[in-house]
């Protein structure tokens, strides 16, 4: 198994940055989803299962998430 994308990374607290990288896309789309409402934990940290349950959201759920 290839660890060189999550070593020393705490799925639970990724930077943008960081998660951006594990899912490959740029981190201005990690930044769009916290501004539509991606809950992120203390200093912006973003949980990856969280993350991931978030984006499975029917939309009409997400948007009263964020609105929460």
């Amino acid at each position: 198994m290839d660890n060189r994308k999550t070593d020393g990374m705490d799925p639970t607290a990724l930077s943008v940055e960081q998660a951006a990288r594990l899912l490959g896309v740029e981190a201005d789309v990690v930044s769009l989803h916290i501004g539509q409402g991606l809950p992120t934990g203390p200093g912006g940290t973003v949980n990856l299962v969280t993350y991931a349950a978030w984006l499975n959201l029917p939309e009409s759920d997400a948007a009263r998430e964020s609105e929460a």
